[in-house]
């Protein structure tokens, strides 16, 4: 969505309204914040958008029409809790919910990148550390797409011939996916993707734009990427941002997309905290706490009964904008070593359905009571092991969360 362009083409008080709308939050890192006069509406069959937004003296200001969602700029002179119940009783909505921000994990602690000139991602420590010599000579990802859900992914020369077609930018509304911007989180989804490509390096990455440089998007932005993956072919879905609101329009994405075999991953929260966040602690998806190269919870890690794995997040090597690279520590890039391990046994073991997937990587984790003591207990199955989820097919997993 092209908000700059869109505005160009409404009357001044239609401007204005979408300029309130789409305003950003002075609170540029506190994600699950309402957006005010803004509501995500999914339709009933054979109704038309038009006339609902007619009805409110509402504007659409952006669709994914496969799966008839629509975000609408409501009237401002009309409180959101009365909108919202007006929708309620609307026959034409089969859902709504007002659009929320989200942010990179690392968002909220507003951690930095550190630029560093070797170029050292593939023989860091943590590859040795979790074994990816050996997972490769089973697994290298290849034939699997893993989508990006992230600040954008830049042009690299370590990602040459691993980007896969079909990226789209919900940011800009574009097919430009490069990874830019003057925020202190430009350049996360490419470091994110470096990581991934560490981990399966055959694996294609897709790009989607779904957050600006500053960390942020919001509920529908999440939802219409999911959707894109999904309709663009990805196994695996890496989504390193948190919010403390349960969006159920992202749920239901997770849910489209696990009901088609896909994989996917989540970031908890870089807080110390055990308060769940979403969409990690959404149903079914992996959610990815970090852990330093002893295998102990890393300081700033998330925790708690909803996480599935952990995974090394502390000074990890990747990649950033303009051929850098870069030191970082931080939850999502835990989250996309699981996301690239997820492309190793994907790879191996997809003709054996996403339940077993899904058995491998989990019953294959260490267990790290011995590093952690009772902290163990609220860091899920524990340490994502490639080499070993690789190994023979397990028996199926009785999960709970």
């Amino acid at each position: 969505m092209n908000h700059a362009s869109l505005r160009a083409r409404l009357s001044p008080v239609a401007a204005l309204l979408i300029a309130a709308c789409l305003a950003p939050s002075a609170l540029a890192f506190d994600s699950g914040d309402a957006l005010e006069h803004q509501f995500i509406v999914r339709l009933a069959p054979n109704q038309n958008i038009e006339d609902v937004a007619a009805t409110y003296g509402a504007i659409v200001l952006a669709s994914y029409q496969p799966r008839g969602l629509y975000l609408l700029g409501t009237d401002p002179n009309v409180p959101d809790a009365d909108q919202d119940s007006e929708f309620d009783f609307d026959d034409r909505i089969e859902g709504d919910e007002q659009n929320s921000e989200n942010c990179v994990a690392e968002g909220h602690t507003q951690s930095f990148f550190v630029r560093i000139a070797e170029q050292t991602v593939g023989k860091q420590p943590v590859a040795s550390f979790v074994s990816l010599p050996f997972a490769h000579r089973l697994s290298t990802g290849a034939g699997v797409a893993v989508a990006v859900l992230d600040t954008g992914v830049a042009p690299h020369s370590y990602l040459v011939g691993a980007i896969a077609p079909g990226g789209y930018d919900f940011i800009d509304g574009d097919t430009d996916v490069n990874d830019t911007g003057a925020g202190v989180m430009a350049g996360h989804g490419t470091f994110v993707a470096g990581l991934i490509h560490m981990v399966a390096p055959d694996a294609k990455i897709l790009p989607i734009r779904v957050m600006d440089s500053t960390g942020m998007g919001t509920s529908f932005m999440i939802a219409e990427g999911i959707y894109h993956a999904i309709d663009h072919g990805a196994r695996v879905i890496n989504i390193s941002m948190s919010s403390p609101k349960n969006s159920i329009i992202v749920a239901d994405a997770i849910a489209e997309a696990q009901s088609m075999g896909i994989i996917v991953v989540a970031s908890v929260d870089n807080r110390d905290s055990d308060d769940k966040v979403y969409p990690a602690a959404n149903a079914g998806v992996i959610a990815v706490a970090s852990t330093d190269l002893a295998d102990v919870k890393s300081a700033f890690s998330g925790y708690g009964s909803y996480v599935d794995l952990c995974a090394p997040g502390e000074d990890l090597v990747s990649i950033l904008p303009n051929n850098h690279f870069a030191v970082a520590s931080g939850t999502s890039f835990s989250a996309a070593l699981v996301s690239g391990t997820s492309a190793l046994v994907t790879a191996r073991f997809d003709s054996q359905g996403c339940s077993t997937i899904n058995t491998q990587l989990l019953e294959s984790a260490l267990d790290l009571t011995r590093t952690n003591g009772e902290t163990a207990e609220d860091l899920g199955f524990g340490r994502v092991r490639p080499w070993q989820a690789l190994q023979r097919l397990r028996p199926p997993l009785d999960r709970t969360r």
